[in-house]
């Protein structure tokens, strides 16, 4: 629910919630994910929470999302994501599957 903005945004973790919604679209859309940020070439790392991370880092250097000394402000990113998700920037996305 909080994917969708459901449930207010500050209540939640932002952070937390677009690393989580970033983990799902790289895992069941991947090729939406990664056109839509423009990161065709992005290489996957062996374990998936640093690949997510990474993914989350990339999105925050294309996109300007940077804090004092260089860093990568991940809330900003969790926005970004979470925005164009819900704007359906993305492309077309269920959360459902059908078994």
């Amino acid at each position: 629910m909080a994917y969708t903005g459901s449930i207010k945004d500050d209540i939640i973790e932002k952070t937390e919630v677009g690393y989580q919604l970033l983990k799902y679209l790289y895992k069941c859309y991947k090729n939406q994910l990664l056109e839509r940020y423009k990161m065709i070439d992005f290489i996957e790392e062996t374990d998936e929470r640093e690949t997510i991370l990474k993914l989350m880092e990339e999105i925050g250097n294309k996109r300007g999302a940077k804090i004092s000394g260089g860093r990568i402000d991940l809330e900003k990113v969790a926005n970004i994501v979470l925005d164009d998700f819900r704007s359906g920037k993305i492309g077309k996305i269920t959360l459902e599957h059908i078994k």
